[in-house]
């Protein structure tokens, strides 16, 4: 996964929105009032101006999936992103001539891109999780104390007492921070940045293009997960590490900008001062903040075709500054194969079309543009291979379509692509001609299929589909932790597995076979009903084979099997993120196999009836072994939705595991908690 996805970020590097067709900002219209870059931030609100265009796009992670429920909104049109993480919109706002787009995900940094508005766009975008990394940190502090962040270099000084809230009142507590650095240098910097351009707008107005020396993202909220700000008169210091291989041409002082997230552009809006290897300077409010150098704009423009003069839609066109590769700007080609992309003036770019970004093809097309003054104009047109087109559809062994399964691609000395199958179990892909090309799925849910097509004259279209296994089959071979053979997936309703394994499944009390599921606060049993039946809690000494909800082949798991994932020297567990579902993965030391368990929380019974609890606080999951020093209280109540009687004695053994921490737990044979089965 990670070799593919090396090669996929620099297929989607930088990921401009609305058409990615542009680097800038060239129409930018003056038709919204004296809308100047005032360095105290007084920016009037920006008016939103709805205009109809076709907008589709994918989201992604920064491992390369595919991210649902990701809200997407530009203006007043919104949309969320589905399993494969594609949307579409059919109205973008418009500000400046741009339209702009905002990606928010819970447990993410919100990502907002602008680009030139056309009547189609297309958009890929990778947002990045807060989280503990190398680019990112969280961390809590007293608001009363002084405090540094520090992530690859970056700092930012707060000062003691500086926070109010989004009233303005101030705010003591305790204050949450998240902090995202992005080295220009960084190989994922031009796919992870706001904007997706750098187009800015400087103090007295003027336009300009800016070369990057560092960016960052400081976040700030109270307990409650509400913003906070720094108060008026305060402000929090900056350094800014300059850049390996760009402390050479760095300047005694740099404009700071900060990102305009209404309009998609940034501001100039302060100064950093250079001090050995570093840049200090103040802010007066948080936002991402971008050291930047300013330059005027020079215009690159073209068309792509292929070897038949037909245009290529949405293939990316990378500029690159020559005397320095990881800093330059790219753009998107419209459906009619045009692109247009902006460059600083003075400036050597080399434009290409990567291998990567056109299906592996060679050799690779690339054009030195020289240094030019400002408001030049270039034109630069590409003409590429003609590509063979491969479509199909993957389903399983009962012909049902696999949705938003990853089909890898090889040709011999082209590297790995991959694509993803739509909700339909549907695909198309891209190779070169005269050359096989093998299609790979390979899933632990539904097993390994490969297809080898010779090699096509151009423009050949070919289908291919896949048959995969089904992954309930008894013949399935799970994976091996730690001895211990598991399912991927929890179990679904009684003899199935859920159909992946960040799903959820049914929640069950322990010794039954009856299911459920909770949602939007209903509850709905695996026999359609709305209860469990009065089921009182079981005193068996174990699970019994009749009640185990396991597929054929498989069973609830001991509570010695669940402590086999405690062994900290033969098994790593981590709190991560699996499709946009917090979880657990479990991952055995010598192979490297690994499964996720899903934090599903549990189902617990109140006077009021059944409740989901602690859902993505943590997962709890069941072993087949009574706990027979466990206690309870008698209770009884008539009710459809609790037990009738909750037993002495009537406790079981399971796992538990949050954020923080993975254990044993003994629990009430009544409540509801998912089932990970081992094989038989």
């Amino acid at each position: 996964m990670k070799k593919w996805f090396e090669t996929f970020n620099k297929t989607v590097c930088l990921l401009l929105v609305a058409g990615l067709a542009s680097a800038a900002f060239s129409s930018c219209s003056k038709d919204e009032g004296n809308d100047n870059g005032n360095p105290d931030g007084d920016i009037p609100p920006a008016v939103v101006n709805m205009q109809s265009a076709a907008v589709s796009g994918t989201v992604f992670d920064v491992d390369g999936n595919p991210l649902d429920g990701v809200a997407v909104t530009s203006g007043t049109a919104s949309a969320t992103t589905v399993g494969d993480g594609t949307f579409s919109l059919s109205q973008v706002n418009t500000q400046l001539g741009r339209a702009v787009l905002k990606f928010e995900k819970d447990g993410y940094f919100t990502l907002v891109r602008a680009n030139v508005k056309n009547s189609d766009m297309y958009v890929e975008v990778v947002l990045k999780q807060k989280d503990n990394s190398n680019t990112s940190s969280q961390s809590t502090f007293d608001a009363a104390s002084a405090k540094t962040l520090s992530v690859g270099g970056m700092k930012v000084n707060v000062p003691a007492s500086a926070f109010v809230r989004e009233d303005g009142t101030a705010y003591s507590g305790t204050v949450n921070a998240d902090m995202f650095y992005l080295d220009p240098k960084d190989e994922q910097f031009a796919e992870m940045m706001p904007g997706g351009d750098l187009s800015g707008l400087r103090s007295n107005n003027t336009e300009a293009q800016l070369i990057s020396y560092g960016m960052t993202d400081v976040i700030f909220t109270d307990d409650a997960g509400r913003r906070l700000q720094l108060a008026s008169g305060k402000e929090s210091e900056l350094t800014f590490p300059i850049p390996a291989g760009m402390t050479g041409n760095a300047p005694e002082t740099m404009p700071l900008w900060s990102f305009d997230e209404e309009r998609g552009i940034w501001r100039e809006e302060g100064t950093a001062t250079k001090s050995g290897n570093v840049y200090v300077g103040k802010v007066k409010h948080f936002s991402w903040v971008n050291l930047d150098y300013p330059e005027r704009l020079v215009k690159i423009k073209g068309k792509v075709t292929d070897c038949q003069n037909k245009p290529v839609a949405y293939v990316q066109i990378t500029a690159e500054q020559t005397d320095d590769k990881n800093n330059g700007t790219v753009a998107f080609t419209y459906i009619n194969g045009e692109y247009i992309l902006y460059v600083p003036t003075n400036t050597a770019v080399t434009v290409s079309i990567k291998s990567e970004d056109y299906w592996g093809y060679t050799p690779e097309i690339s054009y030195n543009i020289a240094a030019q003054s400002a408001e030049t104009t270039i034109t630069q047109n590409f003409s590429l291979p003609c590509a063979v087109t491969v479509n199909g559809k993957v389903t399983d062994c009962a012909d049902v379509p696999i949705a938003h399964i990853r089909i890898d691609i090889e040709q011999q000395g082209k590297a790995p692509r991959s694509v993803y199958a739509n909700a339909n179990g549907e695909y198309t892909a891209k190779a070169l001609t005269n050359i096989p090309v093998t299609l790979s799925v390979t899933s632990y849910f539904y097993g390994n299929k490969s297809h080898t097509i010779p090699g096509q004259s151009e423009n050949s279209v070919v289908t291919q589909d896949f048959k995969m296994n089904c992954y309930y089959q008894q013949g399935y071979e799970g994976v091996v932790i730690n001895g211990v053979t598991w399912a991927p997936c929890n179990v679904g309703s009684p003899g199935t597995f859920a159909k992946s394994p960040e799903k959820v499944g049914m929640f069950y009390q322990w010794n039954s076979k009856l299911g459920g599921t909770y949602s939007d606060g209903s509850f709905v049993n695996s026999d359609g009903g709305d209860n469990w039946d009065g089921y009182s809690g079981s005193t068996d000494a174990e699970w019994t084979a009749a009640n185990d909800p396991s597929p054929e082949g498989w069973r609830v798991p001991t509570d010695d099997e669940l402590g086999t994932l405690l062994d900290a020297e033969k098994v790593s567990a981590e709190w991560t993120t699996l499709n946009g579902v917090i979880g657990r993965s479990f991952t055995d030391k010598a192979s490297g196999a690994s499964i996720f368990l899903p934090a599903a929380g549990w189902i617990w019974i109140y006077d009021d009836g059944l409740q989901n609890v602690d859902v993505d606080w943590g997962g709890y999951y069941w072993s087949g072994t009574v706990d027979a020093n466990g206690g309870g209280v008698v209770v009884t109540d008539n009710s459809k939705t609790r037990a009738t009687t909750w037993r002495d004695g009537s406790y079981a053994f399971g796992l538990c595991f949050n954020s923080e921490d993975t254990y044993k737990y003994s629990n009430s044979t009544i409540y509801g908690c998912s089932v990970r089965s081992v094989r038989k």
